[in-house]
């Protein structure tokens, strides 16, 4: 039986029979005189072995290694031929009792062994493949005699094989063959088989070439010769196949060529390549006049010995491959006779004209975005996609996607911290400046949009920092004895009946008090218990900087600058309180809660709602009327040190106690309600702000911008070859775009919404065809103020084929398509919700749609589409806040209250035209 992979030659033998007496030479890979592979599955004593059971028995074969070995079919016939070959090299049988313990020695010889006297009769794969059985084979024996596996040895270890070693050019001689073998080192795969086949054909392309080194006809004039050396080889009757291998061939030589010779590899005259005459001009206007000179020789010098004109492309000579090119022609100086002060020099100014040049090149890329930039960086890198993906530790799939721009960088939400350590990492290995291609991820380019942009307001530092307080957590779950009161006080607002005091008194709730749940839980559970989290998780943080800096650095990655962790030291600044210090009643401190609120502030770079909606829970828990905490003294019997009162045996002493503990929350929440006007004005300020940093609202008409985001989504349609999964994605994003545009909802309202082919969901169609959409009252935030009567509206007529194009093509390839009813479904098959959107995560992906679509504003989530919406019809309808809160479906006074600032414009331009006229009358 003869290998078609292996070359028609003597078969490799040993002079070695089964039981070492036989003489009879044998080829190594002709299996034996008994299938090894029809082995039965059971050991030589009828028990079938349990690999790391302990101690094997006394007598174990190689026939047993074999039946214990558990891969499958084919791997199996791949392993039993390589225990023939070893069989044969140690003259032993299958029936040998001592297999496990020879197949369980160290099997790094054996393996050598195997490449040594296979190398040259087989091909390098088909000698791998022997070379993985026998380790195969090896760990089966060790599960048998009950010996551990190396960890190096382990299932999944090495899952992803370390970066390939990339050799610098700067090593080869310049030479054709020292052009052929660094041809041979960037080839993904290459073995000796194709080594013939390579100096055929460039043995026949230097015939025709006439020349003895590598030069222009490899270089700048590749094309016109190679179209030549095709051209003959067509007229010499070649057939296609081997044009193309002509072609390939000659491809892979010019690239090596472009790599080995920069300067030379980018001379068209065409190329918007940045040139060594441009970089010296540049250069001038970097560095004092007087040092100029110096620095124009030492380059002038350096581009000589690259053999580079002032109109050779500085990429990579300057760029990825600098620093080799760079030691060698200092190494070349010292042998040429300049002494180290003079070389020292030279090094100096080299390091200079490199600033300079990553300057050009960093400028000239942000004209094109984050993909273009990536892709020339991994050009000129000279590395494959491959190499750059595992040193920068990610994978394949998503380097190629960000090259291509079939996806974008996260640069929001959970996600944005891993993306930035990425990009960091790509920035490393393709040797780039620091923010090279981070700096990039806002810009129109990297947007996917069309036209003119502008600049993105939101700056990169601003999400660095969200990204990192996601990593810098002091929420943590309260200790029990401040759990069992807080689900005490979240069972008093969940329970339709409030209950009794200790003495049998009814508890007291406002008429809000019981709070409302959905299929998402209970909002205000969630924020109380965020509140109480935050507050004492404050209280635990450690009062020492240098504390605090230890659970920054340990919080963070290694590799996090010094100056970041210095930054957010008062991030994770607190009391440095222990478990047990810790009380529910210390909420009534006023003097706590306002430290608890700064924390809050320099925490997050500024007031916010935030700091609003904490005071405001704090309020309710402790009102001296209404308020849980308030209401039971025997929770301040531990923080007041009070004795323990039976209100059975002591009602006045228990009634005294509930009367000072009253008046204790009665003071303590009329601190915090005079706080209430300032912190609330601080948090509108800081509102206002922002809104005025945001360009949108700036805008003649602010819907504009909305208008803008749904055609370049529109425009963005995946191209063919994406995925389905894409398609859908676009698909859904896009009817979401066009709903929210038209029906202003709350993200709450898209997030619940369902289709159900019967038409009893939110979305459902009319026999005429029209799409509407419903919900009932209770479906809404506002159950007691607008939302009294049933929400059903029609969905215009524009958005039908965005609703029909989705259901049919987009949403039955998206997760739980067949068993959720949920109209906006997500890629995540683990959603804790089942398959649809959460409110928030429609909040943050219609963020990302605003950053990917509309860089040149200030992202915006799904609220401020109500916002946005109001701003314009005001503007376009001075005074008509009614139709507004129809479009919103709010109250009339809820519209009033939050947009009467328009009415003070409106004024104001009716007083500039009335004053206008007056002039002109003059």
């Amino acid at each position: 039986m003869t290998s078609r992979n292996r070359p028609a030659s003597t078969p490799l033998t040993v002079t070695a029979g089964r039981n070492g007496t036989d003489a009879t030479d044998k080829p190594l890979h002709q299996e034996a005189a008994e299938p090894v592979e029809a082995a039965p599955p059971t050991s030589s004593s009828g028990a079938q072995p349990i690999p790391g059971a302990g101690a094997a028995p006394a007598a174990v074969t190689f026939r047993d290694v074999l039946a214990a070995d558990a891969c499958a079919r084919s791997t199996r016939r791949r392993d039993a031929q390589a225990l023939n070959i070893l069989l044969a090299l140690w003259g032993k049988s299958l029936d040998d009792q001592v297999g496990a313990e020879l197949l369980a020695d160290d099997i790094e010889p054996v393996c050598r062994t195997l490449r040594e006297r296979l190398g040259s009769n087989y091909t390098q794969k088909r000698v791998g493949q022997f070379v993985a059985a026998a380790k195969r084979l090896h760990l089966a024996a060790l599960d048998l005699t009950g010996r551990p596996r190396p960890a190096s040895l382990h299932k999944n270890a090495g899952k992803r094989p370390p970066p390939r070693k990339v050799v610098s050019p700067a090593g080869y001689p310049r030479t054709w063959r020292g052009l052929l073998d660094y041809r041979n080192s960037t080839l993904k795969s290459w073995s000796r088989v194709t080594q013939c086949t390579d100096y055929n054909h460039l043995r026949q392309y230097l015939e025709f070439a006439d020349t003895d080194v590598p030069d222009d006809r490899i270089l700048g004039g590749f094309a016109a010769t190679k179209a030549g050396f095709l051209a003959l080889k067509t007229a010499q009757g070649y057939s296609a196949a081997s044009l193309e291998g002509f072609s390939s061939f000659l491809n892979e030589l010019h690239r090596a060529a472009q790599r080995m010779f920069p300067a030379r590899g980018t001379t068209d005259p065409d190329s918007d390549a940045p040139t060594f005459g441009a970089l010296l001009d540049t250069h001038r206007d970097h560095v004092p006049e007087a040092v100029f000179p110096q620095h124009a020789s030492t380059l002038r010098a350096f581009m000589g010995y690259v053999l580079a004109s002032d109109d050779t492309a500085i990429v990579p000579s300057m760029a990825a491959d600098h620093d080799d090119l760079a030691a060698a022609f200092l190494a070349d100086r010292t042998r040429g006779g300049d002494g180290a002060k003079r070389v020292a020099e030279h090094r100096r100014h080299l390091r200079a004209l490199k600033a300079t040049a990553d300057l050009i090149l960093q400028s000239q890329a942000s004209q094109h975005g984050f993909a273009a930039a990536l892709t020339a960086g991994i050009h000129n890198s000279g590395l494959t996609f491959e190499q750059v993906s595992h040193a920068a530790g990610m994978t394949d799939t998503l380097l190629h996607a960000w090259a291509k721009s079939y996806s974008r960088p996260r640069t929001v939400g959970t996600k944005a911290g891993r993306t930035f350590e990425r990009i960091a990492a790509l920035e490393r290995v393709l040797r780039l400046p620091e923010a090279a291609l981070s700096s990039l991820l806002a810009t129109r380019a990297d947007a996917g949009t069309r036209g003119d942009g502008g600049r993105p307001d939101e700056s990169m530092a601003h999400r660095r920092r969200g990204g990192i307080l996601t990593q810098l957590e002091y929420r943590f779950a309260l200790p029990d004895h401040v759990e069992q009161p807080a689900r005490r006080l979240i069972a008093f607002h969940r329970s339709v009946n409030p209950g009794r005091r200790r003495d049998g008194k009814r508890l007291v709730r406002h008429r809000r008090g019981e709070w409302r749940s959905n299929e998402f839980g209970t909002p205000a559970e969630d924020i109380t218990r965020n509140t109480l989290e935050g507050f004492f998780g404050w209280l635990r943080l450690p009062s020492d900087p240098a504390q605090a800096r230890e659970r920054v650095a340990a919080s963070l990655a290694a590799e996090t600058p010094d100056d970041t962790v210095e930054a957010h030291i008062p991030s994770l600044m607190g009391r440095g309180w222990q478990d047990a210090d810790l009380d529910l009643c210390q909420i009534t401190d006023d003097q706590l809660v306002t430290e608890f609120l700064e924390f809050t502030v320099v925490r997050n770079k500024g007031w916010s709602g935030h700091q609003t909606l904490l005071l405001a829970k704090i309020k309710a828990i402790i009102h001296p009327n209404q308020g849980w905490l308030a209401q039971h003294p025997e929770e301040a019997e531990r923080y007041k040190g009070w004795p323990s009162i039976d209100p059975r045996i002591d009602p006045d002493g228990y009634e005294a106690q509930a009367r000072m503990w009253r008046e204790h929350c009665r003071d303590a929440w009329q601190a915090l309600e005079a706080m209430t006007p300032s912190v609330e004005r601080k948090a509108r300020r800081e509102s206002r702000k922002l809104k005025r940093l945001s360009d949108v609202f700036q805008l003649d008409d602010p819907a504009q911008a909305l208008a803008l985001l749904e055609r370049r989504l529109d425009e963005d349609r995946p191209v063919e070859r994406m995925r389905e999964a894409s398609t859908a994605v676009w698909l859904r994003d896009g009817l979401l775009v066009g709903m929210i545009n038209r029906n202003p909802l709350r993200a709450y309202n898209y997030a619940i919404m369902t289709y159900r082919a019967d038409n009893t969901g939110h979305l459902y169609q009319r026999q005429d065809g029209s799409w509407w959409l419903r919900y009932a009252p209770h479906e809404f935030k506002n159950e007691e103020g607008a939302a009294q009567t049933a929400y059903d509206e029609p969905i215009p007529k524009d958005v039908w084929p965005l609703i029909e194009a989705y259901l049919k093509a987009g949403r039955p390839q998206l997760s739980g398509a067949d068993h959720c009813d949920r109209v906006f479904l997500t890629r995540d098959q683990h959603n804790k919700h089942g398959y649809g959107f959460l409110p928030s995560s429609i909040s943050v992906r219609l963020e990302e749609l605003v950053i990917r679509y509309l860089p040149e504003y200030r992202p915006w989530r799904a609220h401020t589409w109500r916002h946005i919406i109001a701003t314009s019809w005001l503007r376009s309808h001075p005074n008509d806040f009614l139709n507004v809160a129809l479009i919103l479906h709010d109250k009339f006074e809820t519209v009033m209250r939050n947009y009467s600032h328009l009415r003070v414009a409106d004024g104001l331009q009716k007083y500039h035209e009335h004053f206008h006229g007056l002039l002109e009358g003059v």
